[in-house]
């Protein structure tokens, strides 16, 4: 356990040395997160038309705000990782919030493996998703009426970097933070 821990480590702080972090500060919705400098940040908009667009291109229905850092400018990019802010007036716990969100067309949960765990120092939930061609892993830390999480890619077979990528994504999960928001 101590070794694994420790590779993990040093592979981290590895790439941590190789990559060029910025830091996106988001004072309206009291969040930051560092990103490798080369990866494009396309901040989410309501969706205005009917042209069919990936979900990582604009925001859903209760959603408040959203950022999707993309490997590159290809929207279709497999080094994806989410950042959304979400609306919870009901207060709903993240397992049922996640349950009723993540479904598919018969409206059956893809959500699944509900485990504790941190965002930003806060208590959270992490749970797999199932994407059909991958699986996705979602962070989610409740705050007041509010429910943010990151989700990324857990697996992906079609991703030949992935093990990178992976290594991209705890990076950028470790470095989220809760900051002052301009509503403070």
């Amino acid at each position: 356990m101590i070794c694994i821990t420790l590779s993990l480590c040093f592979a981290m702080l590895s790439l941590a040395h190789s990559v060029n972090w910025q830091t996106l500060q988001n004072t309206e919705y009291g969040y930051s997160i560092e990103f490798p400098e080369t990866w494009q940040v396309m901040e989410l908009e309501r969706r205005t038309e009917d042209t069919p667009r990936r979900t990582t291109h604009f925001l859903m229905n209760s959603e408040l705000q959203g950022v999707t850092f993309l490997m590159d400018d290809d929207p279709l990019a497999v080094g994806i990782l989410e950042v959304r802010v979400i609306s919870n007036p009901e207060k709903l716990d993240i397992s049922q919030w996640a349950s009723e969100t993540f479904i598919d067309a018969f409206d059956s949960s893809l959500a699944y493996n509900f485990e504790p765990d941190t965002l930003g120092g806060k208590p959270a939930t992490r749970f797999t998703v199932f994407e059909f061609d991958q699986t996705g892993a979602v962070i989610a830390a409740m705050v007041e009426d509010r429910i943010y999480y990151v989700h990324f890619a857990s697996s992906n077979p079609n991703d030949e970097d992935f093990e990178n990528h992976k290594k991209i994504y705890a990076h950028m999960v470790s470095s989220f933070r809760f900051i002052a928001g301009d509503d403070e």
